[in-house]
């Protein structure tokens, strides 16, 4: 598990790429709660998510307008999924989608530990001009039960010096940008 201070490291930095007029999409899981916490400095910003938890930090805070896609709780996550987030999403375009993950691997790509909280992801994905991964050093090199997107159709990997360099150059080489952190 990564620490604390990685966490809210990989979580200020994503914060720095969220700009006025932004839709942007956030995952459930501890960096994406971590970045929520970040958005409360931001002004006229649309979140598009599909966790319970993460909406309730932002609601009513100004300037940020939140959609919820709704459908079943997962208990282990806060997550919502199946088909009623899938609906949810017709005809939205979120300008950046925020994910955590459980795996990251040039092989695999992202994946996540549960098929159904992946197939959401792979949703707000494919709805997303950009999907930005956020990741710990120690998610690298692993895989798990489900693919969330391949590895080339990830936009950027925030991650931290942590994150050995050999690890990261095939995700380079494969036209992803890759942002570090201390």
């Amino acid at each position: 598990m990564a620490d604390d201070a990685e966490v809210r490291a990989i979580a200020f930095r994503a914060s720095q790429l969220i700009e006025p007029g932004d839709v942007i999409g956030l995952s459930g899981g501890r960096m994406c709660t971590e970045l929520a916490l970040h958005l409360r400095f931001l002004e006229n910003i649309t979140v598009v998510t599909n966790a319970v938890n993460i909406a309730c930090e932002l609601v009513g805070l100004p300037g940020i307008k939140v959609m919820v896609c709704g459908g079943m709780v997962d208990l282990g996550s806060f997550e919502l999924v199946g088909q009623l987030v899938d609906k949810a999403l017709e005809g939205i375009f979120m300008h950046k989608f925020f994910i955590g993950t459980d795996g990251l691997t040039i092989e695999n790509g992202l994946t996540n530990r549960s098929e159904s909280e992946a197939e959401v992801a792979r949703n707000f994905a494919a709805h997303s001009g950009q999907t930005i991964v956020l990741s710990d050093h120690q998610k690298f090199k692993r895989s798990n039960l489900a693919q969330v997107i391949p590895a080339q159709k990830i936009s950027t990997i925030i991650t931290t010096d942590k994150t050995p360099p050999e690890l990261l150059q095939g995700f380079s080489e494969l036209g992803v940008e890759i942002l570090l952190t201390y």
